[in-house]
């Protein structure tokens, strides 16, 4: 028939359908990749929040700041090391 012969027949669907599942696994990468980024900044919030009060109850105290930076440093190395993997 004329519609087979235009390659709208079964090609045409299975086409279509190999498209479809190669979209679908698109969209599926894009929401891990928006559900690791909503992780980390959760996690840089947390840092945040944690960082704030241990400022604000020490912020005279030199080594208090240093192990807080090294904490946060090692939270972020933590999120990289977790993203690469």
């Amino acid at each position: 028939t004329a519609y087979e012969m235009r390659g709208e027949g079964h090609n045409s669907n299975q086409t279509r359908r190999l498209r479809l599942d190669a979209l679908r696994e698109v969209e599926a990468g894009e929401r891990r990749v928006l559900r690791r980024r909503e992780r980390l900044a959760d996690l840089l919030q947390d840092a945040y929040i944690a960082r704030a009060r241990g400022f604000g109850r020490e912020a005279d105290d030199a080594e208090h700041r240093e192990a807080a930076v090294l904490d946060l440093l090692e939270l972020l190395l933590a999120v990289l090391l977790r993203r690469v993997v």
